[in-house]
């Protein structure tokens, strides 16, 4: 072969290696770019892209290219058993199974992770015998509950009458306290008079020097039911003059020392079957020798029944704020009331006021029936001559008593039971 021949040889050996290259290029890129997975396998028998077979899927094959069976074919490429088969790829009992991925039993079964039983079951989380139970944490504490009772056997005599002395400060500062008491006295007075309750009452001063100590002041006679009744304007007079004793008394008052000290002078005035009351009017502290609840202790042993003594005192509060130097808070006075569930009241205030609110406790506490323990809560039965009570009475917490309203006041002879819860040792 000459040299001429062999260059023709070379040279088309050469082209036609060329453009077998640039095919093999061609079906690459569009390969890559159009379906965007892995270039495909060159074999006819398992979907070569250069197979123009339509039975193998050559990717110009108008039956390969969108060939369910091959090309596209749901079993192969995307063959729900196998790509995305969702027994196998998202099966629900394998990849997102409810019993294992998100299991309700498992992952947030209530019997586990928020069981009512275990999590917050009411029994143990916040269990009303447990975490509020009366025995434990309750109204008692840590103190038991007990059951009480009260039995009384009505007396309306006894029930209507009322012994009452005031004690009034005679010191220089006490003029206009005195004629304020006088003119508002009949509000104190009129429930009395108009209930017709079987009243007596005495005056006495604050000063301790022997000859004044628990003197009376004018004549008790003129200060009664029975003279109201025969006289109510003379009554009403009388009273205004007793009351307003005078600012010539001694300055180191001492009230309670001279209210005992007129028990001792005047034991007829006290009456075992009456309700004791004693009233002080004072803008200075008490200045007694002994202490306030030796005192209570006096006054109630001159009743057979304890309950049967109240202290009220009108008197400068510690809220009160003094107007003068000499004024200074009675809390001797306040805690006699208190300790006797009586009650304090300001001296500041109206008089009008204060006397109609004393006057209309006093009233209520006749018709009241005083329980010897302190209710642990509002479960109260009252009960009148074996038949509940559901209306016509209420617990009155300062007395510690049941007091009943107007028209339902048990008749004389009745027997009155109250039951009520009581925390141990009270």
């Amino acid at each position: 072969m000459n040299v001429a021949n062999i260059k023709f040889s070379l040279v088309l050996s050469l082209l036609v290696l060329l453009v077998s290259c640039q095919e093999q290029e061609f079906y690459e890129k569009e390969f890559l770019e159009g379906v965007g997975v892995e270039k495909p396998n060159v074999d006819n028998d398992n979907g070569g892209i250069v197979d123009t077979d339509n039975d193998n899927g050559g990717i110009g094959d108008t039956d390969n290219a969108g060939d369910t069976d091959n090309g596209g074919d749901t079993d192969n490429s995307g063959d729900n058993d196998n790509v995305a088969d969702t027994d196998n790829g998202g099966d629900t009992d394998n990849g997102g199974d409810t019993d294992n991925g998100g299991d309700t039993d498992n992952g947030s079964d209530n019997d586990n992770v928020g069981d009512t039983d275990n999590g917050g079951d009411t029994d143990n989380g916040g269990d009303v015998d447990n975490g509020g139970d009366n025995d434990n944490g309750g109204i008692c504490g840590t103190g038991e509950l007990l059951n009480a009772s009260d039995s009384f056997t009505q007396n309306e005599a006894s029930a209507q009458k009322v012994d009452i002395l005031w004690v009034i400060d005679n010191s220089g500062s006490m003029t206009e306290e005195q004629q304020a008491l006088a003119q508002n006295f009949d509000t104190f007075i009129r429930d009395f008079i108009t209930k017709e309750i079987d009243f007596k009452m005495a005056i006495t001063t604050t000063d301790p020097r022997s000859r004044h100590n628990g003197n009376v002041i004018g004549n008790p006679d003129d200060l009664t039911s029975e003279a109201a009744a025969n006289d109510e304007a003379k009554f009403l007079r009388d009273f205004s003059n007793n009351v307003q004793v005078g600012i010539n008394g001694s300055g180191n008052e001492r009230g309670l020392q001279t209210s005992a000290s007129f028990m001792t002078k005047y034991p007829t005035f006290v009456r075992d079957d009456a309700l004791l009351v004693v009233v002080y009017l004072s803008d200075e502290e008490d200045q007694s020798a002994e202490a306030p609840s030796d005192y209570l202790s006096g006054f109630q042993s001159l009743k057979s029944d304890a309950d049967k003594f109240r202290a009220f005192s009108i008197v400068l509060l510690p809220t009160d704020t003094a107007e003068n130097q000499w004024e200074t808070v009675g809390s001797r006075y306040i805690d006699l009331a208190e300790n006797s569930g009586g009650k304090a009241s300001s001296i500041k205030e109206d008089f009008h006021t204060i006397l109609g609110d004393i006057g209309g406790t006093i009233v209520d506490l006749l018709t009241s029936f005083p329980l010897t323990g302190v209710p642990a809560n509002a479960d109260i039965t009252v009960e009148v001559d074996g038949v509940i009570v559901e209306d016509g009475w209420r617990y009155d917490e300062a007395s510690r008593s049941i007091i009943f309203d107007d028209g339902t006041v048990p008749d004389a002879g009745s027997i009155v039971i109250v039951y009520y819860y009581k925390c141990g040792g009270s």
